[in-house]
């Protein structure tokens, strides 16, 4: 597939550019990043960002295998019945 104009900009380097949608600090942005700039009232919390999404990670896997072990079906597939 080739990528032209608007996308080759984004696909080619731009989705990665994390500033160009606005300061991380704006209460509009929900992510885990923007709400550690927030609670440390701080910009400079990449450090910090990358320990909470790990730990997110872990737990989150952690939790999916033990709903695995106990047989649990997602969440999401249990509504689509």
């Amino acid at each position: 597939m080739i990528f032209t104009g608007d996308s080759r900009e984004y696909w080619g380097g731009a989705f990665l550019n994390s500033s160009r949608v606005g300061r991380v600090e704006n209460a509009a942005d929900q992510s885990l990043r923007g709400a550690l700039a927030r609670v440390l009232h701080t910009v400079h919390v990449d450090g910090a960002w990358l320990l909470l999404a790990a730990a997110v990670a872990i737990l989150g896997l952690a939790l999916a295998a033990a709903a695995a072990r106990r047989g649990d079906e997602a969440a999401g597939s249990r509504c689509a019945r």
